[in-house]
């Protein structure tokens, strides 16, 4: 806010996307992903609500899965290059990014070590 003007900021990842990597994101962050612990209760009502307003039954959920894995490489580049590359004074951000880096190569592997089995529950839940 600025005298009372709201502004949008940060932008780095704003873009178009294919609503299928917005679903799975979104379906993903919400049953547990960041704390590397999906529960596929949660999981399975994201897909049943979900289910009542979009088709989600035709969708490859293998070919979806690597691809939004493959995103997360991305940031952590983007929290690495802050830290090594471009290193800042903002003592908050390089912090922060640190963080994130350690965050992100724990989710990496979480993710592709349970890749199979979220893949065959996503699957079984678009049904």
């Amino acid at each position: 806010m600025e005298k009372n003007v709201p502004y949008l900021i940060d932008f780095e990842s704003a873009r178009y996307d294919d609503t299928e990597i917005d679903f799975i994101e979104t379906a993903l962050r919400w049953s547990g992903l960041a704390d590397l612990n999906i529960d596929y209760k949660k999981l399975k009502t994201f897909f049943k609500v979900y289910k009542m307003y979009i088709d989600i039954s035709g969708i490859d959920f293998k070919e979806l899965l690597v691809p939004n894995l493959l995103g997360r490489f991305d940031f952590l580049y983007y929290n690495l290059d802050i830290t090594l590359i471009n290193k800042t004074t903002d003592i908050y951000l390089k912090n922060n990014a640190e963080q994130q880096v350690i965050q992100m190569i724990k989710e990496i592997c979480y993710y592709y070590q349970n890749i199979d089995e979220l893949a065959r529950k996503c699957t079984l839940f678009a049904k």
